[in-house]
């Protein structure tokens, strides 16, 4: 919730400061401020439980001691444990790319929730890219290849975002001005996102024809 209101604030409230020519900007800037404080003050209260004092403690010495072996695992996933790196993090990418062309392959682009999924399998495949880029040559350019189509579906999560977050704020709020200036929000960035919907294909084909490192013989 924090992290949503800090996107909230500065690319949300921020990028159409001014510009929309409608008041009760600022009385909505104020709530979401209000709001940001709250969710961090549940943030740090966590931050300063004895749970987490414990974790702090213990989490140098469960790396070091490489605890998770001695852990109770299934033989499957101690097999994966001892298993090299390379070909597993080919497997693993070439299996997380499946996913995302079959949720984006035909996607209903009208369709918020084919939309959302081919988000979601999109953000996996991006982070799981991320994480191998030591390990495998080239995966920083496919990760660009990739940037133009994430952008799009980012903007459709900021408006399903926004929307709900301006829900909550305003769920007792009666001043017109303030329920009126939130509708422009959303539908000033819903605009971008249909403005953008149709470069959709374009960025997907070039996702789609991006070199995959994965499917080098060599690192």
């Amino acid at each position: 919730m924090a992290r949503d209101l800090d996107v909230f604030i500065d690319e949300g409230l921020g990028a159409v400061h001014g510009k929309l020519p409608l008041r009760g900007e600022e009385h909505i800037a104020a709530l979401a401020c209000q709001h940001r404080e709250l969710a961090y003050k549940n943030v740090n209260t966590m931050l300063d439980s004895d749970q987490y004092s414990h974790f702090k403690a213990e989490f140098p010495n469960w790396l070091d001691r490489k605890k998770w072996e001695q852990a109770d695992l299934k033989a499957k996933h101690r097999k994966i444990l001892s298993s090299n790196i390379v070909p597993f993090s080919r497997k693993l990418l070439d299996s997380l790319e499946r996913r995302v062309l079959e949720a984006g392959t035909h996607v209903n682009k009208e369709s918020a929730q084919e939309m959302h999924k081919l988000r979601i399998e999109c953000k996996k495949l991006r982070y799981a890219a991320e994480f191998f880029i030591p390990v495998l040559r080239g995966l920083d350019e496919f990760i660009q290849h990739m940037k133009r189509l994430q952008d799009l579906l980012g903007i459709l999560n900021d408006v399903s975002v926004m929307k709900h977050l301006l829900e909550m704020m305003l769920e007792n709020e009666n001043n017109h001005e303030v329920l009126e200036y939130a509708g422009g929000l959303v539908g000033w960035r819903t605009r971008q996102y249909y403005e953008m919907l149709g470069t959709f294909d374009d960025r997907w084909e070039e996702f789609i024809n991006a070199k995959h490192p994965w499917w080098r013989k060599h690192t």
